[in-house]
């Protein structure tokens, strides 16, 4: 039997490194099953199928019905563990038995999405395959009522058990008091006393024609794919969760998008929001977003404090949302499906100065030899070293991303980069009130004078205070 479809679809064996989500938070929002597959970045056409069913699930019952159908396969999961377990060959039999019934029950269920968007519709295509395997089902179920009882076994333990409607003797007892007229009371639930295996066996002895059969004909399907059905589970768990962050940052007012998803590279959005701050029930201030082939590079400088490392955390979770097919919070945007997200965040780990230069060196060379296409943001890369040395670092970084023809954006705090050729953005604050954070972000114009500004308030040198302090003298 031939695998069937998935509900996730992937174009690439490349694995976007894991500090690519914690760098962008993404690890506090969503759990690691949906941080997984936002490692995994998808072509032009598998961006648009998800798009198709993340856009289907905003509207009527989809959601609701992919919930239900999430609980039916976590049922058989349980139930299929089960019979891995188990080692009597009697209760193997009937597990398996359950197990085969479950699974066609579950393409019931899932071709009932077909006009859900591409992704059901393929499996939806795949279920008239089942329909041999369901004969063979109706066929055991038939011959098992000849045997007119069967067991089942709880926690390792076998019971007898009755088939079909046949009544077991409390329930003729008590049937026979109501017709007496007779008072029965609340009936005590009786556990029936767990069986041998010997007594299984003999059972299995006493219809042996009838088990025979069956066996036969469960042999027929036991290569039945059962554990793809199981592979559903945390697919669904990625959509539904993806949902529900979705409408949690609906409620606090951020909108959502889908990107046009663009031929030529570039990264254009309006009002683009940084959402990692939801983990700490705080809303970011949006910004737009413009990186063309003309201009696919941006150094971000600025004061600190001002956002700068917000704006390159939604600039990167929003690329890496779109890349898996997601929406992504935005008013609107215009997208190239990259290769990769890469990123250089610092790191945790304590260096001295020539330590922590080669480590960060070192990982920044390694991002332009492992796929091609990518986009990358460095974030205060070469901080802590000396100007000069981290300066020059720095510089050689960005031509080496203009000449290997990468898309990026490098915070820095090196406020000497105004001065090279390369475009700028710069996070602006309010001169007028006191160097106030804005957290927007502007393409830079004029030469900006917050990090002087701050330097001389910090030294009561600013104009303010040098007035104060001449009248001190």
């Amino acid at each position: 039997m031939n695998n069937p479809p998935r509900l996730l679809r992937y174009d690439t064996e490349y694995v976007i490194p894991a500090n690519v989500v914690t760098d962008m938070q993404m690890n506090q929002l969503l759990p690691t099953v949906v941080t997984g597959v936002l490692r995994h970045p998808c072509g032009k056409n598998n961006i648009a199928a998800r798009q198709e069913l993340f856009a289907n699930m905003q509207k009527g019952d989809l959601a609701v019905r992919m919930s239900t159908l999430l609980s039916e396969l976590r049922g058989y999961d349980r139930l299929l563990s089960e019979y891995r377990k188990t080692k009597n060959q009697f209760e193997k039999m009937y597990l398996q038995i359950c197990v085969l019934e479950k699974f066609c029950h579950l393409y019931d269920l899932l071709s009932a999405f077909k006009a859900d968007g591409e992704l059901f519709s393929s499996i939806a295509e795949f279920y008239p395959e089942q329909t041999t395997l369901k004969n063979d089902l109706s066929e055991i179920r038939h011959t098992l009522k000849k045997t007119q009882s069967f067991f089942l076994s709880v926690a390792g333990k076998m019971w007898i058990a009755p088939a079909g409607d046949i009544p077991v003797y409390k329930e003729k007892v008590i049937n026979c008091a109501r017709l007496l007229s007779l008072t029965t009371g609340s009936a005590k639930n009786v556990h029936t006393e767990p069986v041998p295996t010997s007594v299984a066996t003999a059972l299995f002895e006493l219809y042996h024609d009838e088990f025979s059969h069956i066996n036969e004909i469960l042999e027929r399907h036991n290569d039945v794919a059962l554990d793809e059905m199981r592979s559903y589970i945390s697919e669904l768990e990625f959509y539904l969760d993806v949902h529900q962050l979705i409408q949690k940052a609906m409620f606090c007012g951020i909108p959502y998008t889908f990107p046009k998803i663009s031929d030529l590279p570039c990264y254009e959005a309006t009002e683009l929001f940084d959402i990692s701050l939801l983990a700490k029930e705080v809303v970011a201030v949006p910004n737009d977003v413009y990186f063309t082939t003309k201009e696919p590079f941006f150094f971000l400088t600025g004061a600190n404090g001002g956002g700068k490392t917000t704006y390159a955390r939604a600039v990167g979770l929003n690329l890496l949302l779109f890349l898996s097919g997601c929406p992504i919070f935005a008013n609107s945007a215009t997208i190239y499906p990259f290769s990769a997200l890469l990123t250089h965040f610092p790191v945790d780990e304590r260096f001295d100065n020539t330590g922590r230069l080669d480590e960060e060196y070192s990982r920044a060379q390694k991002m332009f030899t492992v796929c091609s296409e990518p986009f990358m943001i460095f974030n205060e890369t070469f901080s802590g070293t000396d100007g000069k040395r981290g300066y020059a670092l720095l510089l050689e970084i960005a031509e080496k991303i203009t000449n290997h023809n990468c898309f990026g954006l490098y915070v820095t705090h090196f406020h000497e980069i105004e001065e090279t050729k390369y475009p700028i953005l710069c996070a602006e604050v309010n001169e007028a009130n006191n160097n106030e954070r804005t957290y927007r972000i502007h393409r830079f114009g004029v030469k900006h004078s917050s990090f002087a500004n701050d330097i001389l308030k910090k030294y009561r040198l600013d104009e303010k205070s040098l007035k104060e302090r001449l009248v001190d003298i």
